[in-house]
């Protein structure tokens, strides 16, 4: 139904208005004047003299509706609407009359409006110029017969004064018990002044309502009229609207009065009317078809709905009285279509045939019935109201809500029953009642993104809303779902969609989307991730309150001024359940429990994690009332705000094992392991993992097991390949590049790799790093692969995104130019590249070729500085040494590094390539030279090396070429190579070397080698001659020169003997013996230096000659020198009567000789004896002490080895580390490990600063049995660092860290690995080792 209110036109259509006038006001006020009697010129006058409105477009001067009814409450309108436009565009906008009328109870209109101009001209509307035209609905569902009347306003411009008048009268009352009228008053701008005026018969039930203005009409009767007149000063037109205002609040002033006696005369009145269509209605065959055998009233009424509105569609055809007369049921039936009132009363009379009692009811859809104002004017929308304990309300007009549930608009609004004395309230919905609930289960795979399933359902207005607004196209609701799976889940397929039909609606609106491949949540293999969010639940919140302050389009603070309404009350729920994959576990704590309220509304979150792993979040958003006051809503928009601006939540998950490892919990994580490859036989995967923990945990070989495991499980997988490799390029221990590590089998597997994926990145780039070292793990070494490796390099570069940076180091380092250049013009240059493009230009044009590129390729002066200073190494490394230094004076013009770089460039002016050298001699200069292209070459090897070296030199073991170069002042030879090549280095080194000699041809040469390259560092070499040339007797060891002097003495050449002992730093020779020749002295001083440095068993002899005539300190000396070499010739008996006839003058050197004879006879009680008796008679015996120790530990006795270290620890003066280790070490061999003996080992570590091998190795076996095995194997790294290998004795530590990471096989492997000592000893750890073999086998 519609109502009936006096049109409010807007300026955009032209303020045809409602303005009327009542009886004639004072004579002396022009413009109160009846319409069109005031002189044109006094009109304008009069308008004129008022002030125009600021930035107003024109100037409303007055607005006034009259208002007449006769006894039968038939209404005549006159509408009077003054004012004058200000601008052209108000001027063309307002130029256009309208009226609209009902023909089938109102009169044709009238319409006449006055123009004065502003300098006098007078035009009057002429009648032949208006249009008469039916009314455009605008709905495709409506049909009336309404007219409009349509009139262009002659004259009119800016500053002129208009008169429009309407008037309108009704032939017939819209409805005969009374009808409610709305006029609203109000236009685009302010309107000076407003009166509205009602008269109507004193017999006229008349009541009115004002709203929007607090002015209150004044009500006089006089000659049996009664009148209303209510005045207005200043209508301002409502302040800009705000968004989800209450539709009960008025914007605009508005009058409103009716005519009906009561509410009750009036619903009776209409439900004569409805009865009068029902009556003789035949409906009965209907009804008992539709409800068969059903006798519960409610599913009555459903089935009769689902008929009716699967059988009547909506359609109003409102002709004459069937604007407010319901058809009869037969004529609805016949037509098939109805509007509310129609279809209302059908279904009315079919629950009646169903023996259901129903009336018809009237309600208002925009805003709600004004209780005081009965009539029937207020009303736009028939319902059906069911009677009974819990009443039904029923919209057959509206097929999408739940049987029993009104629409939104039609909740909490009054209504009148026919035949009901009063009007009722309809219920309202709670927010609970309009229910969203999303649930999305995330089913996280091992590898990969994951498949989410999410099932939404609704109920209430939302279901409503959802079953209302589907596409009706069942391909176009599959693709809208598809849609909606990729862009918020990132979904790559669709699975599965179900959706409900549309004619059960008494469920929940149900739908279910299957969806895979959901970037939303993924795994890595290690970790998995799911993000979630609370954003649906808040999703259809409006979205200016979401906005952040910075968004330029929200709301500023204190903004709202007015209550906000949402239109629907709700609650919304949203529950992920994300179910991890196999193994995996909750990473970290998730986000706390959290609750809010915001006026009326409420929200909460709440995470928690089952027994199964599986993570439930559940978010909550609640509106309440949805009626928020201003400060209300502030909060509210802060929250959501909060909401909107926070990132979502990201769930984690990683491999239980991986947690628990990382926890330190490593048994507990490698029996994981082993479960996830029990759970997951056929599968790569869990190998490949159980491989990185082992290696990460120093079971290099464990590791390598389970990454071939995982290939031969699936041969064909790339990733199992490439992990493989990886691991192989750790050594037993796992330390990476380490000799020892797997480089054939590496390759082996990148290259498997490359060839089953050649686009595999990762595979491709570890081929290529992994060629550039050798198998010792050294980088650009000759016996690399260096060409393969740039091979592959620029095969990665056809990939994608590659760091091109490596080739060109790989072009530097093989010295190829050409490829230099045509690498670095691959991509966008780098700086590499740049200094790459520079170089080039200078190696091939020359310097003002390379100075220009440089400004080409860097404009700053600092940064072509650094592009030259790097070009300058690269030319140094490509060998272009001149250039080189050419470059780099140009580098140094205003650097504050100016006098270095200058230097810097002096000496590359001297470097020439090393071929092109004389090194064709045989003097020792030149040898010294050619000796120095043997070291630094890598081609060279053992053969070249004994060109060059003496005979002497092959006999004494002066080689192998290895350890040359690593006693070489190079220092790290090997690893300069990723500095700078060797053949640089060779170049750099003979070009700058300097060589002084002394001695001559006869007596052999003392060569010093300097470089101007290293200043200050200057290696020391001997010479002989041999034939033609000289060789290489030694590089300074004295040994080789002791033994060359006495090679010399055995020859006659005493000379040359005296000058090697002075090479060998051997000045003083002692005294001669009594008849001694010079040749005795000189072999005597040799032999007696020899022996110092180290004693050898052909030492006892010239020893024992030189003890017979040596006196003083020099005998005692010989006789120290003679005890060790008895030693080295195990002469035990020799060396207990040389201790008690020769070491009387020093007793720690007689204890020590006499406690090594004992031990070398293998007669331990006689050795105990004689240190037990010694520290009986000196207590404070220190060497007795600690060989007594010895012979404890030898013989596994703890407690005295334990007690005497302990004294000795007391009084220690030195060697404080090697003490606190003995005595920690002791601990290892006892039942429990004292506290103690960790204490003490640590002590012994920070007293070496951590540079003593065995202190590390004892503290990490303590730690290994004490449950300690993350903290042994770190320890034990260091030791192994230290030494450059894995000694037989670490085994022992890997194999305890083993057991207690429940690793048993790999631990017996391990102390199957420490190999038994020479000589038995109770405490070694050999004898540890075999203890724990036995315990596990």
């Amino acid at each position: 139904m519609s109502s009936r209110s006096l049109p409010v036109y807007s300026l955009a259509v032209g303020l045809a208005a409602a303005l009327v006038s009542g009886p004639a006001h004072a004579a002396s006020e022009p413009l109160a004047e009846p319409p069109f009697s005031t002189e044109p010129a006094a009109l304008l006058a009069a308008v004129n003299a008022l002030p125009a409105p600021a930035d107003a477009a024109a100037d409303f001067v007055l607005q006034e509706v009259f208002v007449r009814l006769d006894e039968k409450g038939r209404r005549s309108y006159t509408a009077r609407l003054l004012y004058r436009p200000l601008q052209a565009d108000a001027a063309r906008g307002l130029g256009e009359m309208r009226a609209v009328w009902s023909p089938w109870y109102e009169e044709r209109p009238t319409l006449d409006a006055r123009v004065v101009t502003s300098d006098g001209r007078v035009f009057r509307l002429d009648p032949k110029t208006i249009g008469e035209a039916p009314v455009n609905e605008g709905s495709p569902q409506l049909f009336d017969d309404r007219r409009i009347l349509r009139a262009p306003i002659p004259g009119i411009e800016p500053n002129a004064v208009v008169e429009e008048v309407i008037v309108s009268r009704e032939v017939e009352p819209l409805f005969e018990a009374g009808t409610t009228t709305t006029l609203t008053i109000g236009q685009a701008a302010t309107i000076r002044r407003a009166r509205i005026v009602v008269e109507a018969p004193k017999s006229l039930p008349l009541r009115f309502s004002v709203r929007g203005t607090s002015a209150k009409p004044k009500r006089t009767v006089a000659k049996g009229l009664q009148r209303l007149e209510l005045e207005l000063e200043t209508v301002k037109p409502p302040e800009e609207i705000e968004p989800f205002l209450s539709p009960e609040l008025a914007l605009v002033p508005s009058f409103l009065f009716s005519t009906g006696e009561s509410w009750k005369s009036v619903g009776a009145a209409y439900a004569r009317v409805v009865e009068a269509q029902l009556q003789g209605a035949k409906l009965s065959d209907i009804a008992e078809r539709v409800v068969a055998d059903e006798k519960r009233p409610e599913e009555i009424a459903a089935r009769l709905t689902d008929w009716l509105q699967q059988s009547i569609r909506y359609t109003g055809v409102h002709f004459g009285e069937a604007k407010i007369v319901p058809r009869s049921p037969a004529e609805t039936l016949s037509r098939g279509f109805g509007d509310c009132k129609d279809m209302s009363t059908l279904l009315v009379g079919l629950l009646r045939q169903a023996g259901v009692p129903a009336h018809v009811a009237l309600i208002r859809i925009e805003g709600d019935v004004d209780q005081g104002l009965p009539g029937l004017g207020q009303f736009d929308h028939a319902i059906v109201h069911v009677p009974g304990q819990k009443p039904l309300w029923i919209d057959p007009t509206n097929a999408s809500v739940a049987h029993g549930v009104l629409p939104l608009p039609l909740q909490g609004k009054y209504a009148l029953v026919t035949g009901a004395d009063k009007l009722v309230r309809t219920p309202t919905a709670r927010s609970t009642d309009n229910l969203l609930r999303a649930v999305r289960e995330y089913h996280l795979v091992e590898e990969g993104p994951a498949r989410i399933v999410e099932t939404r359902e609704s109920i209430g207005a939302l279901s409503a809303w959802y079953r209302s607004g589907r596409p009706e196209s069942a391909s176009e609701r599959r693709g809208f779902a598809e849609s909606y799976g990729k862009s918020v889940f990132g979904a790559e397929a669709m699975v599965r969609y179900d959706e409900p039909a549309l004619g059960d609606k008494s469920e929940p609106y149900r739908t279910r989307l299957e969806l895979e491949g959901c970037q939303r949540a993924r795994s890595t293999g290690l970790q998995a991730v799911a993000q979630i969010s609370s954003a649906p639940v808040v999703a259809m919140m409006p979205e200016f309150l979401k906005r952040p302050p910075e968004d330029p389009q929200a709301p500023e603070k204190g903004w709202r001024k007015r209550e906000l309404v949402l239109p629907c009350p709700y609650r919304a729920e949203a529950e992920y359940r994300i179910v991890p994959p196999p193994g995996f576990v909750a990473a970290g704590p998730l986000p706390e429990k959290a609750e809010s309220r915001w006026g009326p509304a409420s929200f909460s979150q709440e995470l928690s994690v089952a027994d199964d792993g599986t993570v439930t979040a559940r978010y909550v958003f609640d509106t309440g009332s949805g009626r928020f006051s201003p400060a209300e809503v502030e909060g509210l928009a802060v929250g959501l705000r909060a909401l909107a601006a926070g990132d979502d939540p990201v769930i984690s998950f990683e491999l239980k094992a991986a947690q628990l490892f990382v926890a330190g919990k490593r048994k507990e994580a490698f029996a994981e392991y082993q479960r996830l490859i029990a759970l997951h036989p056929k599968e790569a995967r869990h190998h490949l993992q159980l491989a990185a923990a082992l290696l990460d945990a120093g079971f290099g070989l464990a590791a390598r097991e389970s990454a071939r495991w995982a290939v031969a499980v699936e041969p064909e997988s790339v990733d199992a390949l490439v992990e493989l490799a990886r691991i192989l390029q750790h050594d037993e221990l796992g330390r990476f590049l380490q000799p020892g590590y797997d480089r054939t089998g590496a390759i082996a597997a990148l290259r498997k790799a490359s060839g089953l994926d050649p686009k595999h990145f990762l595979a491709r780039a570890s081929l290529a790093f992994l060629l550039e070292n050798n198998a010792e793990g050294v980088r650009f070494s000759a016996d690399a692969d260096l060409e393969e490796a740039a091979a592959e390099y620029r095969a990665l570069h056809e990939l994608g995104p590659e760091d091109d940076n490596r080739l060109l180091v790989l072009d530097m380092k093989r010295g190829r130019l050409d490829e230099l250049e045509k690498d670095a013009r691959i991509a966008e240059p780098t700086p590499l590249q740049k200094s790459a493009l520079v170089a080039v230009a200078m190696a091939k044009q020359g310097a003002k070729a390379a100075l220009a590129e440089a400004e080409k390729l860097a404009r700053e002066r600092e940064a072509r500085r650094t592009v030259l200073e790097l070009a300058c190494d690269m030319l140094v490394q490509l060998r272009y040494y001149p250039e080189a230094a050419k470059l780099l004076r140009e580098a140094a013009v205003g650097s504050p590094n100016a006098y270095a770089m200058q230097a810097r460039a002096a000496l590359l002016d001297k470097v020439r390539h090393y071929e092109k050298l004389d090194l064709s001699g045989g003097d020792p200069a030149t040898v010294i030279k050619r000796l120095f292209v043997v070291i630094f070459s890598p081609a060279s090897g053992e053969r070249e090396l004994n060109a060059l070296m003496s005979r002497q030199a092959k006999k004494l073991g002066q080689g192998p070429l290895e350890r040359l170069r690593r006693s070489f002042e190079t220092a790290s030879y090997a690893r300069t190579q990723e500095v700078l090549p060797p053949v640089v280095l060779l170049d750099i080194t003979l070009s700058l070397l300097e060589v002084s000699l002394e001695g001559d041809e006869e007596i052999g040469w003392r060569a010093v080698a300097r470089s101007a390259s290293a200043p200050g560092v200057s290696n020391e070499w001997f010479l002989v001659r041999e034939g033609e040339e000289a060789r290489v007797l030694a590089s300074g060891e004295p040994a080789a020169l002791l033994s060359e002097a006495l090679r010399r003495i055995e020859a006659g050449d005493l000379k040359a003997a005296r000058r090697w002992l002075e090479w060998a730093r051997v000045r003083d020779l002692g005294p001669a013996c009594p008849g001694e020749s010079e040749a005795e002295t000189l072999r005597r001083a040799a032999t007696r230096a020899l022996a110092s440095i180290e004693a050898e068993p052909e030492h006892v002899g010239p020893l024992s000659q030189a003890l017979v005539c040596a006196q003083g300190r020099a005998r005692e000396l010989t006789a120290m020198l003679l005890a060790r070499a008895l030693v080295a010739a195990d002469k035990g008996v020799a060396l207990l009567g040389l201790a008690e006839k020769e070491l009387a003058f020093d007793e720690a050197e007689a204890v020590l000789a006499k406690a090594a004879g004992y031990r070398m006879l293998g007669k331990t009680k006689e050795r105990r004896a004689f240190l037990e008796k010694r520290l009986e008679a000196k207590g404070d015996d220190r060497v007795a002490a600690r060989l007594l120790c010895s012979v404890a530990m030898e013989t596994g006795e703890l407690d005295l080895a334990e007690r005497l270290m302990r004294k000795l620890i007391e009084t220690a003066r030195e060697d404080g580390a090697g003490l606190y280790n003995d005595v920690a070490w002791l601990g290892a061999f006892r039942a429990q490990v004292p506290e103690m003996a960790i204490e003490e080992a640590r002590r012994a570590v920070a007293l070496s600063n951590e540079r003593s091998r065995p202190a590390l190795h004892t503290l990490a076996a303590l730690y290994a049995q004490t449950g300690r095995p993350d903290e042994a194997m770190q320890v034990l790294r260091k030791a192994v660092d230290l030494a450059g290998r894995i000694d037989s004795d670490d085994w022992y530590v890997i194999g305890r860290a083993a057991e207690e990471y429940g690793l048993i096989e790999e631990a017996k492997r391990a102390y199957r690995r420490v190999e038994a000592p020479e000589r038995p000893f109770a405490l070694d750890t050999h004898v540890l080792a075999e203890r724990r073999l036995e315990a596990l086998e």
